[in-house]
């Protein structure tokens, strides 16, 4: 095709549009030269996927060709906050200096109580053990003293939320375990193997566990443990009987010595997703432990029959119908594996300890003859446990067996590795395609060959030593997770379609961390005083492409219509609040606002704020600063900064007063302008006195009063050099809050604000640019078309507010109370309680006093100089950018 296409270039071959390029020109040489290259490939082209060790030569092209990784520190940082939750620090971020120090520092982020949670969510992701129905039916009596519980609070009407606690704590052992395999470094095949299960306090107690717990153990901590409360029937006696299954029983024998725990295989958060019924046969166990544990996707490994004649076989079609053994083969041994434990996840559940088969295999209810014998634990009509050619002889702890079989696969090791690639990556793994013919089918096979070939890799390094810490490092290292750019477009479309890139939607659960961490914000988030969290983001997780394990069993990795709505609000409501939050501490104490002030304006040259020392309206003091100015027009300003009023819902009962007696500019030349506190020129055309909003206005006794705001003054600098500006001020201070008057004066170019190069305009670009940094883990040049935006709202806010009529004393329509942790963070101990109890009737809700709260919410949020508005705007547009939404 080389010809053909050269002629179309020069207008040949009726070409529909014309010559473009000329024949001899430099350009058609440079097109012949790159479709020599082409023919000269020719079949030497290699698409390797990893499947040789060799490095690629230059003739090769592979799905990973001419991938730039992103720089140490972004991996680190989005390592960071998907395994705790939180930025990295200033130490391990300039630790990274190799790719040495890079695996080490990630290997360190793989403790403690949030990398925890990263793996008990994501070990839910994917075993969906949240959205099990009860783990333990706590009707039977075999779990004795749960039982006696249960009963105790039915007959009692007592209100005890213990059960519950326990059936939710049930859905979390399993994530539990692995990650207290994973932390401590144990084999990874314990997760199949442990004779333990994780218990915390409260299970512990009800199960009667082994483990030991101290005081401070809260029931967040889980610990290895191993049933000793678990009773056959016969070792019980019925002593007081109720209806409804509440019957009180006592021990007469001894509870099972060597409960048979199997690591997850006998978790019952994972017995309970995965139910059995009479029918079903512990198949549906059988299946999914080949899919999560070994890789094999059973009902995909075969194409369904559909004709009739192939289905009409009545004589045990899954022992002798070649169209069902297809699978039952494979699938029914390890569903025999599972033979001792029944559909209420009890361990031989019949009789005393008999077995765990149905009734109506053991006793038919028609009466035709049975194939069961006493002390038969599996069914006779289906094919002995075992996994592929290996029996299972072991009768009591066959999961056991059954795991450590499972371990010493191959098939474990690409299993474990396929297990994690979703929670490490945010991306799903792609199916194989199947038909040949369907569109785009060479770029699906690329990606999932790609894909296989990096689980195989991954595969290999946990199958080292057993070591889970390793693989994960490995998965964080890999151009999977660290993939920046892709100079080579051979591949573009595979690429595509596996979601090729470092960018991952955060899971609501990571926006929650994300934001926590970064602005300190808990959106829509409360504690209660008995230690429980609300949050909406768990009540809005399905809608934010979250799972809630049952009907929603996969999270959405591109952003929805809804989602994009409900991120835009999370923006808007959490933007002003972490506002609030940076300015309310000292500027060395913020991780977002660390060089700017309120009173930092870009258009303001030079600007000094000071206490006023006056205590009295009498009490006239001299405030006054130096400015080197060049000629032009400025506004020198005179702004409260602290106003402060206590409301009583009809006036002010008490409140801050400043008297401006006058304001004066001395040049350079010793030349002094004047302006009386009564000069109309100090004050907006839209004054009280004019009927308009503004705080500063004067009275009948010849000096200015200001509740809040500004005056200001249009001056013509007509001298180079060093100008004084001095204020004569009074003050009425609160009787309440005897802190002074804080006073900013300033001068202000008259340049476009867009426009502004003063050290004000500099500092807020470079602010911008290190939240940019901080909220979205990008460098931007302090020039970059992207600071200039941020810049362009902060200037458009900071406009708007400062011109719009009415008070400003404080930015409005901040709904502070949003984030529940607001007041528990800012607050001292003692204010915190003296302004939160505990509701009387609703035991398990705060009331705040508004007597306390209101005026501390009121200085929060103080903005006389309308910036934290204008810082507001901007984090609305961080907070809602697709790189805080993504990581």
């Amino acid at each position: 095709g080389a010809e053909l296409l050269l002629a179309k270039v020069t207008g040949k071959q009726a070409h529909a549009g014309g010559t473009q390029l000329e024949q001899g020109s430099s350009d058609y040489a440079a097109l012949q030269a790159v479709l020599d290259e082409i023919i000269a490939l020719d079949d030497q082209t290699l698409y390797a996927f990893g499947a040789s060790d060799a490095e690629p030569t230059a003739r090769q092209a592979s799905f990973l060709t001419e991938v730039t990784l992103e720089p140490r520190e972004a991996t680190l940082r989005r390592a960071t906050l998907l395994m705790q939750g939180r930025l990295p620090t200033d130490a391990e971020r300039r630790g990274v200096v190799s790719d040495a120090a890079l695996r080490k520092a990630l290997r360190e982020l793989m403790q403690g109580e949030a990398f925890r949670e990263f793996v008990v969510a994501s070990v839910n992701d994917r075993l969906l053990t949240e959205g099990s129905d009860s783990a333990l039916n706590t009707a039977y009596q075999f779990f004795l003293k749960l039982h006696n519980l249960k009963a105790e609070v039915s007959l009692n009407d007592t209100d005890s939320n213990i059960e519950r606690e326990i059936q939710d704590n049930l859905r979390r052992t399993s994530g539990e375990l692995v990650a207290h395999v994973i932390e401590n470094e144990l084999p990874y095949s314990e997760i199949l193997t442990a004779d333990y299960m994780m218990m915390n306090r409260t299970m512990n107690t009800w199960l009667e566990g082994t483990a030991t717990f101290t005081s401070d153990d809260s029931d967040d901590v889980f610990k290895p443990s191993v049933v000793r409360g678990y009773y056959y029937r016969d070792a019980l006696k019925e002593v007081e009987f109720h209806e409804n299954s509440n019957s009180i029983y006592r021990a007469v024998g001894e509870p099972v010595k060597d409960f048979p725990h199997a690591g997850l295989l006998t978790d019952f958060g994972f017995l309970s997703r995965y139910p059995t019924t009479a029918t079903n046969r512990n198949r549906a166990r059988a299946r999914w432990t080949f899919y999560h544990f070994l890789g094999i996707d059973i009902e995909k490994s075969s194409q369904r029959p559909t004709d009739e004649a192939s289905l009409s076989d009545r004589n045990n079609p899954t022992m002798n119908n070649a169209n069902c053994t297809v699978c039952h083969a494979l699938l029914d041994p390890v569903a025999g594996a599972f033979q001792n434990w029944d559909e209420d996840n009890f361990y031989r559940g019949s009789g005393n300890g008999q077995d765990a088969l149905d009734g109506f295999y053991k006793y038919p209810r028609d009466g035709s003859p049975t194939p069961y014998r006493r002390g038969d634990l599996w069914y006779r009509d289906m094919r002995d446990p075992g996994l592929f050619d290996v029996k299972i002889t072991e009768r009591d702890t066959t999961l056991r067996e059954l795991g450590r079989l499972i371990a010493e696969e191959p098939l474990f090791l690409t299993a474990s590795a396929a297990f994690w690639w979703s929670p490490v990556f945010g991306k799903p793994l792609l199916d194989k395609p199947a038909v040949e013919s369907d569109n785009g089918y060479a770029a699906k096979l690329a990606a999932y060959r790609a894909q296989q070939d990096a689980i195989s890799s991954f595969g290999q390094t946990i199958g080292v030593n057993m070591n889970a810490k390793d693989m994960l490092v490995d998965m964080f290292m890999s151009p999977w997770f660290s993939g920046d750019t892709i100079s080579s477009y051979t591949f573009d479309t595979a690429h595509f379609e596996s979601k090729f890139g470092s960018d991952q939607l955060l899971t609501p659960e990571q926006m929650a961390k994300k934001t926590r961490a970064i602005t300190g914000v808990a959106w829509r988030t409360s504690p209660t005083p008995d230690g429980q969290v609300f949050s909406d983001y768990q009540q809005l997780a399905v809608l934010l492409g979250g799972i809630d394990s049952e009907a929603v069993t996969s999270r959405a990795i591109e952003l929805t219509p809804t989602m994009a709505a409900i991120l835009m609000t999370h923006a808007t409501e959490t933007a002003c609040v972490a506002v609030a939050r940076q300015f309310a501490k000292p500027i060395e104490e913020r991780s977002l606002f660390t060089l700017v002030e309120q009173s930092t304006q870009p258009q303001i040259d030079v600007s000094t704020q000071a206490a006023l020392p006056s205590e009295s309206e009498s009490d006239w003091k001299t405030l006054s600063f130096d400015a080197e100015l060049t000629t032009g027009f400025r506004e020198i300003s005179l702004s409260f900064v602290n106003p402060e009023c206590d409301w009583d819902g009809s006036r002010c009962v008490e409140q801050r007063i400043l008297y401006i007696s006058s304001v004066s500019i001395t040049s350079p030349s010793g030349k002094i302008e004047k302006y009386r506190g009564n000069d109309p020129r100090l004050y907006s055309p839209n004054s009280w006195m004019t009927g308009g909003g503004q705080n500063c206005h004067t009275q009948n006794d010849g000096v200015g009063h200001c509740y809040g705001g500004k005056i200001s003054i249009d001056f013509n600098i007509i001298e180079n050099g060093k100008h004084r500006i001095e204020a004569v001020l009074a003050s009425r201070l609160m009787p309440s809050k005897p802190a002074p008057l804080e006073i900013l004066l300033s001068v202000k170019t008259n340049t476009d604000i867009l426009k502004s190069d003063t050290r004000n305009s500099r500092l807020i670009r470079q602010q911008i640019v290190n939240l940019f940094d901080k909220l979205h883990g990008t460098k931007r040049a302090l020039d970059s078309d992207e600071v200039q935006t941020a810049f362009e709202i902060y200037a458009a806010a900071l406009v708007t507010e400062q011109e719009a009529d009415g008070s400003d004393w404080e930015f409005e329509n901040c709904a502070v109370w949003r984030d529940g942790y607001f007041f528990e963070d800012l607050l001292t101990p003692e204010q915190l309680a003296a302004a939160r109890t505990i509701n009387p009737i609703y035991k398990n809700r705060y009331d705040w006093d508004w007597k306390i709260t209101g005026p501390i919410q009121r200085e929060l949020l103080s903005d006389p100089l309308s910036t934290k508005y204008a810082w507001t705007a901007v984090m609305m547009y961080m907070l809602s950018h697709y790189d805080y939404l993504h990581e």
